[in-house]
């Protein structure tokens, strides 16, 4: 695999605590940064990078894209001072992302603090959408973490879309370019929105993680806790069908079928398996990773993978379940640290068509012709691109990393360049954790922008094994002498390392 920084945090970026996908097709984002704004992000073909702003009054937790009406659903808070501390008022607001409007809201408990937000669909005698969020009870002032000995809710509301006033009004159009990106489809600035408060569970500790299961079934990370509830529409109330206890708080929770991928504050991810039952539901642990981090986020790429990040910013893959079927702990497959401390792992595109290369392998089976990158985002304001390789491209770039590293002038231990984040990353893995079957992009990217010609030249001829296998894969023909291979070999990769950028946004 090869990661690479596709937005840089010298592009101004704010610091986003919260990313999800925006647009239908998945080539723009939106996240929450500081201040009182949410910031809208979306990547044109040039790979020129397009932000806008949208202030929402108080400082944005959490934000859900509601596609049935084309409203975001934005989870603030407000800092209130009292004494010589300060506590946050929580609020739900429906906002119009043109404008700002805000159409509903609903306020929550003194003291409460927003951490998961997610919809819930619910399939019935008809189907129906829920907002549901997740809170807990902020403990000290000055400490933006949830408190694990007090407790939280699940609180859980419906968006209605109220008389029209003007049946049949159409929005006006949103620009479609990538400064001015759009839902699907767009709000009707004729009718109003209700956010209607309709049920709530009160749990022993925070609530950090929400996500769908089933049909019916909502998953529930709240404190050391993984629940599964279902709604009962006939009944209108909430059941709790089974629960785990696991030996320290969940902070991320996520959902491929009826497998179940629960990150841990110490214990990195845990894998589970749900099964319905006519009469009992049964929620069992089946693997879990041999390594412990602390996870900020971890998600299911395909069936057979599972991709997280740690809250220091060590990247890495696991495969669902072991090898052996008798080992129930798995190690990580890959493995790679970013600099930076991670908020969010996903997986999507930042244009509509990705650059294709005949080098990126999908992450999954059944989308041969969707290459999907992993996105990671950092406090720094970095969005860091993972994509999946063949292992001639591997092999060639590790070799490729090994040589340019040899350098003298690129030495870790050269004082010019002692800070430079590449090689921080390269020689000083976190958690004792060691990189695996990763190669730098940003190490490769300087090959192809920042040595002459001259000085690549001089890479490719320190290593036979790099000029061979760049020769094999250009496919070149016999070269008299080693100066015309030389200069074939350098062709060859900077070409790989361009279109594998261009896959990249980078």
């Amino acid at each position: 695999m090869r990661v690479v920084p596709c937005v840089s945090s010298n592009s101004k970026l704010p610091t986003f605590h919260h990313l999800l996908p925006l647009s239908s097709t998945d080539t723009c984002f939106i996240g929450v940064s500081d201040g009182n704004v949410i910031s809208t992000l979306a990547i044109d073909l040039s790979s020129q990078c397009h932000i806008r702003t949208l202030p929402v009054g108080d400082e944005p937790r959490r934000i859900l894209a509601d596609r049935d009406t084309g409203l975001l659903v934005v989870a603030g808070v407000q800092w209130q001072a009292q004494d010589s501390s300060s506590f946050p008022t929580s609020s739900l607001k429906v906002l119009d992302p043109r404008d700002g409007t805000v159409h509903a809201e609903s306020r929550l408990q003194k003291n409460e603090v927003v951490y998961a937000l997610t919809h819930w669909h619910v399939h019935g005698r008809k189907p129906y959408c829920f907002v549901c969020v997740g809170t807990g009870m902020y403990s000290a002032a000055g400490v933006p973490t949830p408190d694990s000995t007090k407790g939280g809710r699940i609180v859980i509301y419906s968006l209605k879309t109220l008389k029209r006033r003007r049946p049949g009004a159409k929005a006006s159009p949103i620009s479609s370019a990538a400064s001015s990106p759009r839902l699907v489809p767009q709000p009707d600035t004729s009718s109003s929105y209700e956010l209607k408060f309709r049920w709530e569970s009160a749990r022993n500790g925070p609530v950090t993680a929400l996500a769908q299961l089933g049909d019916s079934y909502l998953v529930v990370g709240a404190g050391m806790s993984c629940i599964v509830l279902q709604l009962d529409m006939e009944r209108g109330r909430l059941i709790e069908c089974c629960e785990v206890m696991l030996r320290f708080p969940v902070t991320s929770v996520h959902v491929n079928g009826y497998q179940i991928a629960v990150g841990s504050q110490r214990e990195s991810v845990h894998l589970f398996e749900f099964t319905p039952g006519d009469t009992r539901d049964a929620l069992e642990m089946t693997s879990s990773a041999r390594f412990g981090l602390q996870t900020a986020d971890a998600r299911f790429l395909s069936d057979r993978l599972v991709v997280g990040a740690d809250r220091s910013g060590f990247l890495f893959a696991m495969p669902n379940g072991s090898d052996n079927s008798d080992e129930f702990a798995v190690d990580y497959k890959m493995g790679f640290h970013l600099g930076s401390v991670c908020t969010r792992v996903l997986s999507g595109r930042l244009v509509t068509y990705l650059h294709r290369s005949e080098h990126i392998v999908p992450w999954r089976a059944d989308t041969s012709k969707r290459s999907d990158v992993v996105l990671a985002s950092t406090v720094t304001g970095t969005l860091w691109s993972v994509v999946r390789i063949t292992g001639q491209a591997f092999d060639l770039l590790q070799l490729l990393q090994e040589a340019v590293l040899a350098l003298h002038y690129m030495h870790p231990a050269f004082p010019l360049l002692a800070g430079s984040r590449s090689i921080c990353r390269v020689t000083r893995p976190a958690h004792n954790l060691k990189h695996q079957n990763v190669v730098d992009g940003e190490l490769s990217t300087m090959f192809l922008d920042t040595l002459t010609e001259d000085e690549q030249r001089q890479v490719v001829a320190s290593s036979t094994e790099l000029r061979s296998k760049a020769l094999l894969m250009c496919d070149a023909s016999p070269l008299p002498d080693e100066l015309s291979q030389n200069a074939a070999a350098v062709r060859a990769i900077c070409t790989l390392i361009q279109g594998l950028n261009r896959a990249c946004i980078y």
